[in-house]
């Protein structure tokens, strides 16, 4: 069957547009009509190319791909990876097609991104901030109670947003690992691999999908994008060869501004042994951390497009939308402060935004913007920082407004829990303000 703009499918998603297409999807821009949002859609694809049907005697090899990748995902929950609102085998009645519904990720490609950038290189701080979404991303994957394996991490199934955000996409090929579940877990080991970005251990089938794998592909994605491909090879079985048997050239001989230390870590992501690579991604996060770019308590006045560096010097700058319906950045003067560790006009439009879904009754979606906010800003302070402790505090205000105590007091356990891990004194500004607030909300409740 051929799909086409305008199709309805699911009897809720119109497409609109193709947005690209790989080995096994093309993937569509929709709009869910009932709340009025745009998503994006996965149509199946079969070997041939073309859109799949539910047909019960067809192969249910790819279904069964397809079936992986819905609950790889859905399983998950990350600021980096895309929300799945759905999934369909198809109906063969009316010639559905299986398809996917997730999250839109407005953006480009790091592929496109770098196509842009002179050399097609990144400066430092733009590539410490890609690798350190990256690796935050494979830890939480990782490290999920059905540990997922991406398998095919490269700069086309890495989204860039126009505020910095690195989102990982296409978990068509990922390995899903749950032992109390086992008939969730994948058997299957045998995945199309992307020539210049696969592990060696991977090329020559002498080890299943495991946490290094993904680390050597993420090697690979930060040599990149600061000295170019890892190998020169045109060939794809010349540079599958290459990275079975060759060693790389050191990344400072390519880019001579990288610094010693993140030198010694990409080259030991390249590691021919699985062994000898980082243990894990919050490993390489860690080691990537002092490269990260400032936080920047006044704002960012100018930006160019797709900064990745403005998720972590500036986590709360708003999005608009530009001239072409494409999501930009405001160009705002600097904001004075006058105490460098806390901006207190940081986040404020977030917050209104926030303050304005909880009156509205749309607290889960208020609730995930809360959330998205607190994550942004604890990977430029820390978990503990003060603008975390100032969200939440006034996260804690805005649902008790409206009743919701269980919100309410998830937010205080997590802002307390905060002070005490990380010896916070209890008479923070921040924690009293939260203590105060949930003070008047009992004696209100209990009508004193």
């Amino acid at each position: 069957m051929t799909v086409r703009a305008g199709q309805t499918i699911g009897g809720r998603y119109v497409l609109t547009r193709t947005l690209g297409q790989g080995g096994f999807g093309r993937v569509w821009l929709a709009r869910e009509k009932r709340l009025e949002r745009d998503v994006a859609i996965k149509v199946l694809l079969n070997h041939d190319g073309r859109e799949a049907t539910a047909d019960p005697g067809r192969p249910g090899d790819l279904l069964k791909r397809f079936a992986v990748e819905a609950r790889a995902i859905a399983g998950l929950s990350h600021p980096g990876i895309p929300v799945v609102y759905g999934w369909s085998a198809g109906d063969p009645d009316i010639g559905e097609p299986p398809y996917l519904a997730m999250q839109y990720i407005a953006g480009k490609n790091l592929g496109s991104v770098l196509e842009e950038e002179a050399g097609g290189r990144l400066t430092i701080a733009e590539g410490v901030s890609l690798g350190a979404q990256l690796s935050s991303i494979l830890a939480a994957v990782h490290g999920a109670r059905d540990a997922v394996f991406h398998r095919d991490l490269k700069p086309e199934n890495i989204m860039v947003a126009a505020t910095g955000r690195v989102t990982l996409v296409d978990f068509g090929s990922a390995f899903i690992v749950a032992p109390h579940r086992p008939r969730v877990t994948t058997r299957s080991r045998m995945v199309p691999t992307t020539s210049g970005y696969t592990a060696p251990e991977v090329l020559r089938a002498r080890s299943g999908p495991a946490t290094p794998s993904d680390l050597y592909s993420l090697g690979c994605v930060i040599y990149r994008v600061f000295g170019g491909p890892v190998f020169d090879y045109e060939a794809d079985a010349e540079l599958d060869a290459a990275h079975i048997e060759e060693e790389p050239q050191p990344l400072r001989e390519r880019n001579g501004d990288v610094p010693d230390e993140l030198d010694r870590l990409v080259m030991q992501l390249l590691k021919k042994e699985p062994a000898q690579r980082p243990e894990s991604a919050r490993e390489v996060f860690v080691r990537l951390r002092p490269f990260l770019p400032a936080f920047a308590p006044s704002g960012v006045e100018t930006v160019k497009p797709y900064d990745l560096t403005l998720i972590f010097r500036d986590p709360c700058r708003p999005p608009e939308q530009d001239g072409d319906g494409e999501h930009g950045h405001r160009m705002s003067p600097p904001r004075s402060v006058a105490n460098p560790e806390v901006d207190p006009t940081a986040s404020i439009e977030n917050l209104r935004r926030v303050r304005d879904l909880v009156q509205e009754g749309r607290k889960a979606e208020a609730w995930m913007l809360l959330n998205e906010m607190i994550a942004a800003v604890e990977m430029a302070q820390g978990v503990a920082g003060a603008d975390v402790r100032r969200i939440m505090s006034r996260g804690i205000e805005l649902f008790l407004e409206v009743d919701d105590s269980p919100r309410a007091k998830e937010l205080w356990e997590g802002l307390t829990a905060r002070a005490r891990e990380n010896g916070i004194d209890p008479r923070d500004r921040f924690i009293k303000e939260a203590r105060e607030v949930i003070r008047r909300y009992r004696e209100r409740s209990s009508g004193g």
